[in-house]
């Protein structure tokens, strides 16, 4: 495997579709669908991000302070002693959203920027 993607709810689709073009050209994901927030299982992330030494959250929400900046966090703090050469949070466009009443959908992590991230 060569990155470790970590998703949640309508992001572990998204991740999964990136995997799965990917592997098409050589690139191997380990996608981690995080069933839970609370408690976090930040063992099994350690353990991928072990062996990949990449790690990418995808989620669908605020580009900070959200789920993905608090597991790349507590991953850095977990694995300081292995050298990690990318931590990404794929983020679109995010636009006037503080003023919208819903996402709009430019904000929303898509495959392509899944894949580009990958």
């Amino acid at each position: 495997k060569h990155l470790t993607v970590v998703a949640y709810s309508k992001a572990v689709e998204t991740s999964l579709e990136a995997a799965k073009e990917l592997s098409g050209v050589g690139i191997e994901l380990e996608v981690i669908n995080l069933r839970t927030l609370r408690p976090l299982d930040e063992q099994t992330i350690v353990q991928s991000v072990a062996k990949t030494n990449h790690l990418v959250t995808v989620e669908q929400g605020w580009p900070r302070c959200g789920i993905g900046s608090e597991i790349c966090a507590r991953i850095v703090e977990r694995v300081r002693t292995t050298i990690m050469s990318d931590i990404l949070q794929p983020i679109t466009l995010l636009y006037r959203m503080l003023q919208q009443k819903h996402m709009p959908s430019s904000g929303i992590a898509t495959f392509p920027t899944c894949a580009v991230a990958g």
